[in-house]
């Protein structure tokens, strides 16, 4: 990623941070409407996974431009997922609820060019994650 675009990440979630709580309850809310069969994924308690998925978007938009270092955080966090029950087809979906949640929360903050950046910071994130689950015997 750019400087440019880390910067915009960073800012998005800072922003983001304000208001966490309601950010995470919209992420959730968005995603299980449009995809309700994953919610059977999420049998605790979703205040706690609310929080997990912040410190997720804050480690990622802090080495946003240098997404490798933190790789083996992410690929194990892909093999969690895949005990989990995720599919991959399943990062479509969460990847969605998280552009429109965004965009939800942020408003006119979340310009086309901070939309461009965060689709390709997740990108990038779900690739680390998939490739470390392809071989994790479900």
């Amino acid at each position: 990623m750019t400087p440019e675009e880390t910067k915009l990440v960073q800012t998005t979630i800072a922003a983001l941070q304000k208001e966490a709580d309601r950010a995470t309850t919209v992420f959730y809310e968005r995603l299980f409407t449009r995809n309700p069969e994953l919610q059977q994924l999420f049998l605790g308690d979703m205040e706690e996974q609310g929080q997990k998925l912040m410190a997720m978007l804050r480690m990622i938009s802090k080495t946003a431009d240098s997404l490798y270092a933190i790789a083996p955080a992410i690929e194990n966090l892909g093999i969690q997922h895949v005990r989990f029950h995720v599919q991959p087809d399943d990062y479509t979906a969460f990847g969605e609820a998280l552009l429109e949640m965004l965009t939800l929360e942020l408003g006119p903050d979340f310009t086309p060019e901070a939309r461009s950046a965060w689709n390709q910071l997740y990108g990038e994130m779900t690739s680390l994650m998939k490739e470390a689950g392809k071989d994790v015997v479900r």
